[in-house]
């Protein structure tokens, strides 16, 4: 992004900003769009000297960085951006009612020939820009946009718009003219590595999958496991009675590899990895989130309660559900947290998405629904989404619906995730599932381990093609699963992580 000292680079050079301006002038064209600077490189903007542009008075347009993961390329609309690593660039008009500002930015992802795109992913942590401001005025601070595209669409557009930011502390009375700013997007494009140099054998293959992460030496035990946006990996493990958070930021690619590690004081007594974060509780009650792709944990400030299941929003806010309230902590400061609800139905899954939608879990045999806007630590009175969900643990999501474990294993699902949804028995042979995780490539589909099998459950149940089927049986030691759109990950009581190909199945 544009920050306080790219705009000191710019000013450096006067006479070529002139001799631009002079240009236009001469052409007998109004400066109403600027491409702010378009480039790409492995590293930030800041580095290759900072944006240069014809600066035409507007705040109406959009900043966008892009972060390449895997083989492929990114190309724009704006001319000049074609990204294999990470690019940025900035795009403002005179005014929201200049020549071409009802429209957008449009990226475009083409993979390397024989592999795959993969996805798109947006940050939404506040990001920093030049403002019109003096200098007192800058950085203005104001939150990256998800933009709600298709994720996995080859083409996408990002709207161009405006808003207002936030100045520095201390600079509100003097900067309140100065506030506005184009929007911000931070997006990353995944696309497949080159193919690893020993491919699984495949659904219902033998030994359990190809191992991509190796357990670290001593007395190792492996737990649960989870993936985020952008394709990170993280599990829980203990190493000679010491709990760690293992990191994978590229799993999809050649193995085995080695990951980092996050080491805790305490034992981990209560994990969860969500699609922007991981979050996790100790033994003396201390919780800790880690964003995604980062090794690095804040610690939630007061005194938290004993959860019963936590969760990480996509404004990076973190929840606890006790047995009897939830309670949130804001992004970034995390000082103290807040109870949003008090006699909450007992319970031991929470699923939380948009800070601006719903809290979902479930109570009294009923997955339930509170809203998280204007919570004000009153009693709940929750909105029943599906009922006959006795005993129901294990919560998980997707786009179109809600899948749980019951007691014995059993494997449910719901039609939708409105209220009043019905609820479905998927039909997998009990086996004492108790690993759930979504699929990535179908709202109709989900993944259900047990220690020993994974299947890959269609929500309606039933047998046959299209339906609930084997994808791996014969395991041991299954201890946690997740899954991306390239393969199904499994952690194991050895605390070894493998992976199974989607490749054909």
């Amino acid at each position: 992004m544009v920050g306080a000292g790219a705009a000191k680079r710019t000013q450096a050079r006067p006479s070529r900003r002139s001799l631009r301006l002079g240009v236009v002038a001469a052409m007998g064209l109004t400066p109403a769009l600027a491409l702010g600077w378009v480039g790409c490189a492995d590293d930030s903007e800041g580095s290759l000297g900072g944006p240069i542009y014809v600066d035409p008075g507007g705040t109406y347009g959009a900043e966008v960085t892009v972060t390449v993961i895997g083989r492929g390329r990114v190309t724009s609309s704006v001319p000049g951006l074609d990204c294999p690593g990470r690019c940025f660039t900035k795009h403002v008009f005179a005014s929201a009612t200049a020549d071409g500002a009802a429209g957008a930015i449009s990226l475009k992802a083409t993979p390397t020939p024989g592999l795959k795109f993969r996805g798109w992913s947006f940050g939404t942590e506040p990001v920093g820009t030049r403002g019109r401001g003096p200098a007192n005025c800058n950085p203005i601070l104001r939150a990256a946009v998800d933009p709600g595209v298709d994720a996995r669409a080859i083409e996408i557009d990002l709207p161009y718009g405006e808003t207002a930011g936030v100045v520095p502390a201390g600079q509100e009375g003097p900067c309140v003219d100065f506030t506005n700013v184009p929007v911000v997007y931070n997006v990353t494009a995944t696309f497949d590595t080159d193919p690893p140099a020993e491919l699984d054998a495949g659904p219902d293959g033998s030994a359990g999958g190809e191992t991509v992460y190796e357990p670290p030496s001593g007395v190792v035990a492996g737990r649960d496991v989870g993936v985020t946006q952008g394709g990170y990996l993280y599990w829980h493990l203990t190493v000679n009675g010491q709990s760690r958070v293992g990191f994978g930021s590229n799993p999809r690619g050649f193995a085995p590899q080695t990951p980092d590690y996050i080491v805790s004081a305490m034992p981990i007594t209560l994990f969860e990895v969500d699609a922007y974060g991981v979050v996790y509780q100790t033994s003396n009650g201390a919780i800790s989130v880690v964003r995604y792709g980062s090794t690095s944990p804040t610690t939630m400030g007061g005194s938290p309660p004993t959860c019963t299941a936590l969760a990480v929003d996509t404004s990076y806010n973190v929840y606890c559900r006790t047995t009897s309230t939830i309670v949130q902590w804001l992004f970034p400061s995390y000082t103290t947290g807040t109870v949003l609800y008090t006699e909450v139905p007992n319970g031991a899954d929470l699923h939380v998405e948009s800070a601006a939608g719903s809290l979902y879990f479930s109570g009294a045999g009923e997955i339930l629904s509170l809203p998280i806007v204007g919570a004000s630590g009153s009693p709940a009175t929750p909105t029943t989404i599906a009922s006959d969900a006795v005993g129901a643990t294990d919560l998980e999501a997707n786009g179109a619906r809600f899948f749980w474990l019951q007691p014995g294993g059993s494997v449910h699902a719901s039609s939708s995730k409105s209220p009043g949804s019905s609820t479905y028995d998927t039909d997998v042979p009990p086996s004492l599932f108790r690993h759930l995780a979504e699929d990535k490539s179908s709202s109709s589909y989900f993944w259900a381990a047990s220690a020993s099998a994974i299947y890959h459950a269609y929500y309606l149940g039933g047998t046959g093609a299209g339906a609930t089927q084997p994808f791996r049986t014969g395991l041991s030691g299954v201890a946690g699963m997740t899954a991306d759109s390239s393969y199904v990950y499994t952690s194991h009581s050895d605390g070894t992580i493998r992976r199974t190909s989607l490749v054909g199945f």
